[in-house]
């Protein structure tokens, strides 16, 4: 049985600890005017310490921090998806969960506004597809009681489904539309039913 990420009450690693830094003083001052020495401070730990952890200095750190991201929006998403097995509901979920999520960052919203270089270069293709697999690969097995519920065999399309729904999502955060915000559960209940069941199931009807 594929497995979903669960909460943990374990304290964070160092690791950790620097990345969450990283976010805390891009949201407070943005991600150019960061230095080490401001993330080592609000990490409590000592500038050694950031470069022994992290070699490639604030570029490795803000790597690691988005991962992060990724991984912690994994775990809000399994938790709301865990006992739903109808699939408009699990892909309506989905939308809105990670646009509410992702909504919520200080940090990104930060950059996005204040910084257009520092944003473009977070944001470049190639960053932007590994990011998008990895959180495509997390969601897919989350999904699995939808689509078997719906008769929907194949992992494959699974996993395809859920790079498109991280890709819809991705193209709503970087380019927010105030007439479509997908963190309101009737706007993304309609998005997937007018575009992403069709797709899925030919013969389900689109939503007036």
């Amino acid at each position: 049985m594929d497995e979903v990420p669960e909460r943990t009450s374990s304290a964070p690693t160092t690791e950790a600890r620097i990345a969450l830094a990283l976010l805390a003083c891009t949201a407070r001052w943005g991600l150019a005017k960061t230095t080490i020495d401001d993330i080592a401070r609000e990490a409590g730990v000592s500038r050694a310490t950031v470069y022994r952890l992290y070699p490639g200095g604030k570029a490795a750190i803000s790597n690691a921090a988005s991962m992060a991201e990724v991984v912690r929006l994994s775990v809000d998403l399994a938790d709301g998806l865990r006992g739903v097995d109808d699939l408009e509901e699990a892909l309506t979920r989905t939308l809105h969960l990670s646009a509410a999520f992702l909504s919520g960052q200080e940090a990104f919203r930060f950059v996005r506004d204040h910084e257009p270089a520092e944003f473009a270069r977070l944001v470049s293709m190639e960053r932007l597809e590994s990011l998008l697999c990895t959180a495509g690969m997390i969601l897919s097995p989350m999904l699995a009681p939808a689509f078997d519920t719906a008769g929907i065999s194949g992992v494959s399309l699974r996993d395809e489904t859920a790079i498109w729904l991280a890709r819809i999502i991705a193209s709503h955060v970087l380019h927010p539309d105030e007439d479509a915000d997908l963190a309101d559960p009737d706007v993304a209940r309609r998005l997937v039913r007018c575009f992403v069941l069709p797709a899925l199931l030919p013969d389900s009807a689109r939503a007036d």
